[in-house]
This record gives structure tokens, C-alpha cells and sequence, in this order.
């Protein structure tokens, strides 16, 4: 088949939605399938990059945009000789005109819709999503042939739960994977000095990661000592900078904005914690967390719904309370007081990832939905 992904942000912009597509793209690839991800031309210069890690791609020059929301009618004359769409909302200014394609061209087109999160914001923007949400979203659920999910935990307490239990039949989950044999545990000794890893978008349109939680619970452990390597770019980092100089942490903290995937690999596997802080529903999975699982790292998230289902909590890492700095914190010392059950934590990690998020497992999945 020939299979087009759409999505709102792609590489070289790193954030979950766009390392989802390339990993579905490459799992569709081995399958047989033609892909090609279509995505807003946020930057001239990304109009270079055609082809990533052998996967096409469409860039398509917006009429305006704001954010990561790009307006582009034009899709519609591109998505031509296409068997199937997979379209990854939120996509504003994009996911309109599929709708009006799906609705020109009923039956001759086949839309799976990928519904990653809800949209939530407070102030005006709150209030056009609300408006978005009433008037655009229950369309797309009705014309999409299928719709995919990470997790029937994160939609049973999503803003589309209704629908979701009215009509379960069309809903098919499947979830992320990492690839297991670049994602690995590596042989190392304890750390004297306990390696932390935050791995995130520094933009505003992921402040839902809750860094500056971290940042609070963290600066007010005394019990051993640690260092804190926040990976990510974006135009927070200044102020996240300066939020760590108050706090009197700004020594033992590392900000890396510029790492490869191959330098990312390597801080996983140096690590002892990798640490997930999201506040609210805005984060629905979280694929930091099965990267650090895969090279055996515990992790610490945010009891939220979703990400609970990803780790198997007090087995794999631990489970947080959403915006709470002194949860966060007693849970960071928590884990590394037990030596045994920190050694244990991190064996069972790379277990589990093998066990369901490896891309052989989420190649079983796509060869039983497209079937």
C-alpha cells in the first residue's frame, strides 16, 4: 500500500509526535509498505531534507502559522494516489482539510486518525481549543475508518471517552517501540555521584514536561549527590537556565541542546534515573521512558493516565504525584536507598522493553491492523 503519515512537527524539530512517525514509517517500510510523512515547511531550510533515515518526506510551505499550528489548505491536492492516511492530531491548520477531503471523496479515501493526546491550554488559547474541540473533533472521530491510540487507559480518561465507549469497536491500540538493539544497557560501575537524565522539548509547547518541577524537588535533596543532565532544546532554555541559578543548582546541572541520537544513547546508558515530571494530560505515553527502560535505566513519572500503563510502577521505577515537588523528591531518594531493589528495578527494565516495546512487537501489531 501506499501509506501517507501526516503530522504537524518532524525532524529536524525532535519531539515525540515526529519520532513516533519515523518509527511507524520505518515498521510500515519493513512490511512492504510505501510511506511518505507529509509535514508543514516550518523552516526554508528544512525543504533540503528530503529523505530521513530512508523515509520520504512532503514538506508543505504553510499559509501562516503560529507555533507549531501551520495552516495549510494545499494539502489537499497532495494527498492524491494514496490507500490509506494516517493522520496524528493534534495537527491544527492541517487536520481540517483532511476532513473536507474525507468528506469531497467519502469511500475512495481511508483515514486512520492517531490520536496522540488531548489539546489543553489555559487563556485564549484554552478557549479555542474548547471551541476546536466542539466543533471540529467529533467530525474527525466520525469520518476516520479507524482510530489509534497508545493506551485504552489514556482514552478512557481523555476528552474523547464518550465516543471512545460508544464506539469501541473502532479503536485499536498500539503503542510505541524503541529499537532494542541501539537502546541496550552497557556495563558500568555504581556512580558515587548519582546520574539523573531529563530528556524533553524545552519549548512552550511542552512546559506540560514539568521541568520545573524536577528542578524544585531536586535542588532540596541532600542525601547523596547527584547531577542532573537535562537533554532538549527549545525557547525555555534560558529560563530554565536561570530558574537552576536561583535554585543554587546551576554547578550540578548539565544543559545539552545540541546531542545526536547516538550521543543520546550513550547518556541513557550512563544514567541511574531517568525522570518524566508531566503535569497533566498533555503527556499520554512518554517514549523517554521505554528508551531508558531499553538501556536498562529506572524511571520516575508522573502518575498520569497513560504513562501509569507504560512501567509497571515499584518493578521497572516509580510513580510520582502530577505537580508535586516533595513527592517527586521523596521518590528520587526512595529509589536509590534500596540498593537491591535499585539492581533489581534496572534488570526487570530491560526485560519489560524487550518483552513489549521492541519493533518486532509493534510490527505484529501494524500487520494485524492493516489486515
Amino acid at each position: 500500500m501506499k501509506i501517507g503519515q501526516i503530522v504537524s512537527t518532524f525532524y529536524p524539530y525532535k519531539a515525540g509526535m515526529g519520532n513516533t512517525v519515523l518509527m511507524f514509517s520505518k515498521v510500515l517500510k519493513i512490511l512492504g509498505h510505501d510511506v511518505k510523512v507529509i509535514t508543514p515547511l516550518y523552516k526554508k531550510y528544512d525543504k533540503r531534507i528530503e529523505d530521513y533515515n530512508n523515509i520520504s518526506i512532503l514538506r508543505i510551505p504553510p499559509f501562516f502559522k503560529i507555533g507549531n499550528a501551520a495552516f495549510i489548505p494545499n494539502i489537499m491536492k497532495k494527498l492524491v494516489n494514496f490507500d490509506l492516511l494516517i493522520l496524528h492530531y493534534p495537527f491544527f491548520g492541517g487536520a481540517e482539510f483532511i476532513l473536507l477531503k474525507k468528506i469531497f471523496f467519502g469511500k475512495k479515501i481511508k483515514i486512520y486518525l492517531y490520536y496522540h493526546m488531548d489539546a489543553i491550554e489555559s487563556g485564549v488559547k484554552g478557549i479555542i481549543f474548547s471551541i476546536y474541540n466542539f466543533l471540529f473533533l467529533p467530525l474527525l472521530l466520525k469520518i476516520s475508518n479507524k482510530i489509534l491510540v497508545s493506551s485504552f487507559d489514556y482514552i478512557e480518561n481523555s476528552k474523547i471517552r464518550n465516543y471512545y465507549f460508544k464506539n469501541k469497536n473502532k479503536f485499536f491500540e498500539i503503542g510505541f517501540a524503541v529499537d532494542t538493539d541501539k537502546f541496550m544497557p552497557v556495563n558500568k560501575d555504581d556512580n558515587k555521584i548519582k546520574k539523573i537524565i531529563f530528556v524533553g522539548a524545552l519549548d512552550k509547547a511542552h512546559k506540560f514536561k514539568g521541568l520545573n518541577i524536577l528542578l524544585k524537588a531536586i535542588s532540596e535533596i541532600k542525601n547523596f549527590e547527584w547531577e542532573l543532565y537535562i537533554i532538549g532544546r527549545g525557547n525555555l532554555l534560558s529560563y530554565y537556565i536561570n530558574e537552576s541559578k536561583i535554585l543554587g543548582i546551576e554547578n550540578k546541572i548539565k544543559f545539552l541542546d545540541n546531542v545526536s541520537n547516538e550521543e543520546l544513547i550513550k547518556y541513557y546508558q550512563s544514567a541511574d534515573l531517568l525522570i518524566l515530571p508531566s503535569i497533566n494530560r498533555s503527556e499520554a505515553f512518554g517514549m523517554v521512558i521505554i528508551e531508558a527502560l531499553a538501556c536498562g535505566v529506572p524511571v520516575i513519572a508522573s502518575d498520569l493516565p497513560g504513562v501509569r500503563k507504560v512501567f509497571i510502577n515499584n518493578e521497572n521505577g516509580l510513580l510520582s504525584k502530577p505537580n508535586d515537588s516533595d513527592d517527586l523528591k521523596n521518590k528520587i531518594i526512595s529509589i536509590f536507598s534500596d540498593i537491591n531493589k535499585n539492581k533489581n528495578m534496572r534488570q526487570s527494565a530491560r526485560v519489560m522493553a524487550l518483552e513489549k516495546y521492541s519493533i518486532s512487537v509493534l510490527i505484529n501489531k501494524f500487520n494485524k491492523l492493516l489486515k
